[in-house]
């Protein structure tokens, strides 16, 4: 059996906060002073409200702390770690050179892990309450002392900067990773277990699936694996949202997609919400002067979003579409030249190269140019050489 546990890929440590520096390409003394600020003060509190009703807290972190995260994301996360195939959302997809060309070989997101239960006669769901608020420090620095061997000094110094006072939160950039590793020493036994028994078992961050090809399956024994493993570790489980599905008149559905064929599909429902999405735009879009709006270039690609859902599950319907949309582009205003003038400015103003603030300065100038050149051609050669001067920002692989 493969092993179903996250595997460290180097025996290499960082045995000092100066390796760590160097690791990051963060100077000390900015890893010194993210400390000196108060904790409350690392991050900007922000209400978010729900689609089914109440709100969701996020938190934002100042520069210096995203630069941080962002960085232990790249050059930690990303580049050390061999996910299990049961984990997804928020990670990187598995790679590998073919031919000369990178390719995509295992993807992480929802569609991905919903595929894993096609077929399936009976579906057990489980759903971690709050998760990131219960995921305690003491856990994410066992993260970096025991799974990732980091000597005291390094664990204490990473844990701080992805906790905020004693849990993660949504929003730091890290607290995704160290979720799905939260678990790493005792999920993979509970997966043994399960495949003992021919059942299939996927966590989508904190969603629970665990399924079987067989109708009537008694999920009792599955179940108390994972309420001991939850146990274990001190998490709660959200009772309210604990379901067992069975095939029948109704279609089963994984994060919101039905598994009773070869292949995710979406809704019946979903699709003729998104097919109206795209029709309601383009009767809007014969409004005078209504493409050039903000407004309408949010609905745009917030439409484009919903319409590309269809290609991932390999609808029909999506390249006609799509070229329903592509007559309806979003058309350039004067602000916009403006905005790109500002953006260069902006961006010839700092010095430090390497942020993502300067990152995201200088793509959505370039995608802004990009914009601009549908109506104003020469304008739009003269800014994308004006931005061409400028450095490029660092890839976010590095």
């Amino acid at each position: 059996m493969t092993d179903l546990r996250p595997e460290k890929i180097t025996k290499s440590s960082i045995g000092s906060i100066s390796k760590l520096s160097v690791v990051l390409s963060i100077p000390e003394s900015d890893l010194s002073a993210i400390l000196k600020i108060l904790p409350e003060n690392r991050y900007k509190k922000i209400t978010i409200p729900k689609g089914v009703g109440g709100e969701r807290i996020v938190y934002s972190a100042t520069p210096l702390l995203r630069k941080i995260q962002h960085r232990i994301n790249t050059r930690i996360f990303k580049k050390l770690i061999k996910w299990p195939p049961y984990l997804y959302g928020s990670l990187p997809n598995d790679k590998e050179l073919v031919g000369g060309q990178t390719k995509t070989t295992v993807q992480r997101d929802y569609i991905a892990c919903a595929q894993n239960h096609c077929g399936a006669k009976s579906i057990l769901k489980l759903d971690i309450a709050n998760f990131f608020e219960n995921i305690h420090r003491d856990t994410v620095k066992k993260i970096f002392r025991k799974f990732f061997h980091y000597p005291e000094n390094v664990s204490d110094y990473l844990t701080e900067v992805c906790c905020y006072g004693d849990t993660l939160v949504q929003g730091a950039l890290t607290s995704s990773y160290l979720a799905s590793l939260c678990m790493w020493d005792t999920e993979y036994k509970v997966i043994q277990k399960l495949s003992r028994r021919n059942l299939v078992y996927t966590r989508l961050v904190d969603d629970i699936t665990i399924s079987s090809k067989h109708r009537g399956y008694d999920f009792r024994n599955a179940e108390s694996h994972v309420r001991a493993m939850m146990l274990k570790k001190d998490f709660p489980l959200n009772l309210s949202k604990t379901k067992i599905m069975r095939a029948g008149s109704s279609p089963l559905l994984v994060h919101g997609l039905i598994v009773n064929f070869r292949t995710p599909r979406l809704p019946s429902s979903e699709i003729s919400r998104i097919k109206a999405s795209v029709n309601n735009l383009v009767k809007a879009s014969a409004t005078d002067n209504y493409r050039t709006t903000y407004s309408f270039r949010a609905q745009y690609f917030r439409c484009l979003g919903r319409v590309n859902r269809l290609a991932r599950v390999n609808h029909n319907k999506h390249e006609y579409l799509i070229n329903k949309l592509k007559k309806i582009r979003p058309k350039p205003c004067k602000t916009d030249i403006e905005r790109v003038e500002n953006a260069i400015d902006r961006l010839k103003s700092l010095k430090d190269k390497t942020t993502d603030s300067y990152r995201r300065i200088y793509n959505i100038a370039r995608y802004r140019i990009g914009i601009v050149s549908r109506s104003f051609d020469r304008k739009s050669m003269i800014l994308l050489s004006e931005l061409k001067k400028l450095e490029k920002p660092v890839s976010k692989i590095d």
